[in-house]
């Protein structure tokens, strides 16, 4: 596939983010900065805890909008990069938004599986990335006890333990990277951070300045 426009990334943390801490999202956006110069990197930042997470779902999703529909407008091919609850949030985008985007990156998503299955039958994305585990503790044990909390009503999704099913549902556009040795945020461990950005721009088949690209 050609590209004809530029790509732009935006970073989106999940959970328990701190304001005043450097979050894994605005390290992303210097990693993009330092080792892409062709590209664009934006960070969408929110915080929330575990129990009060869906209360600004929707109006955390028509932010993310706003900064999606403004890179468009400035004539790049928008790339979304969530982790945990992020990947909740592009699924509004692409789902209930219908909004068409490049790549998809999700890293360890507590989001659903079927949002994804509904945005890649619809073509709104290029491809759909996952970096999961089936040693995360939050989405193995943790989801399914929220679902059944709430009563199916609320809860996350635990599309990061199952990644290989929506691979096989969808061959050559859902992609499993997932790494069974990791957590729900190991990929953020200053020893692992590099290698996992690395990642991601191999998948997006982008090479970095000096070429420093795993093998």
């Amino acid at each position: 596939m050609i590209r004809q426009r530029p790509r732009a990334f935006v970073f989106i943390n999940g959970i328990f983010t701190m304001p005043w801490r450097k979050s894994w999202n605005e390290k992303a956006v210097e990693f993009v900065t330092k080792n892409l110069p062709d590209c664009k990197a934006v960070k969408y930042q929110y915080y929330s805890d575990a129990i009060f997470v869906g209360w600004r779902q929707r109006e955390r999703a028509m932010e993310l909008m706003g900064i999606v529909n403004r890179l468009e407008r400035e004539g790049y091919e928008v790339v979304l990069v969530g982790h945990s609850n992020g990947c909740a949030i592009i699924s509004y985008i692409v789902n209930e938004m219908d909004e068409d985007v490049g790549n998809l990156h999700l890293i360890a998503p507590a989001a659903y599986a079927y949002d994804f299955d509904l945005a890649i039958n619809r073509g709104n994305t290029s491809g759909v990335f996952i970096y999961g585990s089936n040693h995360d503790i939050p989405l193995t044990v943790f989801a399914p006890i929220s679902r059944l909390l709430t009563l199916g009503l609320s809860g996350y999704g635990s599309l990061g333990a199952h990644a290989r099913d929506l691979e096989l549902r969808h061959p050559g556009m859902a992609f499993d990277y997932s790494n069974n040795t990791y957590g729900h945020s190991s990929w953020f461990d200053d020893d692992k951070f590099d290698d996992t950005m690395r990642l991601i721009m191999v998948n997006e088949g982008l090479m970095l300045v000096g070429n420093q690209t795993p093998a």
